[in-house]
């Protein structure tokens, strides 16, 4: 059986994201953030004290984006800035107790929607599907343009166990 440009992957990863996304923005709004301010949360929930340049290089953005994203977190109580010890002209970025309390709730939203969406799919077919989109960004990351393009890499916890 041919596969048409309908019943392709692409397709399938657009019908995905138009169920998903809508879910998510409700899911962070309640919580007062936007989904994609999540995936700097995560890093500094494993870095804290990054510089804004290293954020951007985290998230695969431009700094320019990670700046206006870093105002609005603080305006929000999210995040704060601190001079650099080793070097007073450069700032480092940290997490609020607010915003510690927000990763913690957005955990719990990462998870249920991890349940949700492997239902009926086995351990082993979920390890085999997330070595497959591995696959697919590898190829898009290659194929993107060599500015490091303007998408945001949304990162996941890296942890013992996935959402834990």
């Amino acid at each position: 059986m041919k596969m048409t440009e309908i019943d392709g992957i692409q397709s399938r990863l657009i019908q995905i994201s138009h169920i998903h996304f809508p879910r998510l923005f409700r899911q962070f709004g309640s919580l007062g953030i936007h989904p994609g301010q999540c995936g700097m949360l995560w890093i500094l929930h494993r870095e804290d004290g990054l510089s804004q340049s290293e954020l951007a290089k985290r998230l695969k953005i431009k700094p320019s984006t990670v700046a206006v994203s870093i105002r609005r977190m603080e305006k929000a109580g999210l995040l704060e800035r601190r001079a650099d010890k080793e070097d007073m002209r450069r700032n480092r970025i940290y997490l609020t107790g607010r915003a510690q309390d927000i990763l913690e709730k957005s955990k719990e939203i990462y998870r249920e929607n991890e349940k949700i969406m492997t239902e009926g799919i086995s351990e082993a077919e979920q390890y085999l599907l997330i070595r497959l989109l591995n696959q697919i960004i590898e190829n898009l990351e290659r194929a993107a343009p060599s500015d490091g393009g303007d998408y945001c890499q949304l990162e996941t916890f890296k942890e013992d166990k996935p959402y834990a």
